[in-house]
Formats: C-alpha cells, structure tokens, sequence
C-alpha cells in the first residue's frame, strides 16, 4: 500500500475511501476513524476501536477480548499441550 492516498470530500462533506482501500485496512460499515490535528498543516486519521481490548474496573485491569473458542476448550488444550511436553511419551492414556 503506498505510503500516500489522496481522498476526496463527497457533496455531502464526507470522506470517500475507495473501496479496495478500505478492505485492506480492514474497515467495515460502522468502524470509527478519529482526526487529530497536530499542527496547522498536519491532520492525522487513525482507527478508533470498537471496544478497548483492556479496561480498568473497580481499579483491577479486565480483558474484554472474546476468545475465538470456548474457554473451556482452550484450558483442555493447553494443559494436554503442557502434560505432553512435561510426560511425552511416558504418559498415560486418559481412556
């Protein structure tokens, strides 16, 4: 992707990506994209996330990510992982 795109304003003042642009940024319909302006000449657009990954509640930090699998799949795997890397082959079959 270069490292320069020029977009327009549209005739009702909003900004036009094109749409292959935008599917390599990874934007889909309702994403936020925040303007800052850093100086007289310099403007910058960057990609508000949707919902912070890390919050703080009740003064303790809270992953708010969603996992990709149930979380009692991902504990079942990694402790197999973990037991096999610790036993190898001198472990016992479960069944």
């Amino acid at each position: 992707m270069p490292d320069r795109v020029e977009i327009e304003l549209d005739d009702e003042g909003r900004l036009v990506l094109p749409a292959t642009l935008a599917h390599r940024l990874g934007l889909v319909q309702g994403t936020t994209l925040v303007v800052e302006r850093e100086t007289a000449d310099s403007t910058y657009v960057r990609v508000q996330p949707a919902t912070p990954l890390v919050i703080e509640q009740g003064g303790v930090f809270v992953i708010t990510a969603a996992a990709e699998q149930p979380w009692t799949t991902l504990l079942h795997t990694e402790r197999e992982q973990r037991l096999d890397a610790l036993w190898g082959s001198h472990r016992a079959d479960p069944a």
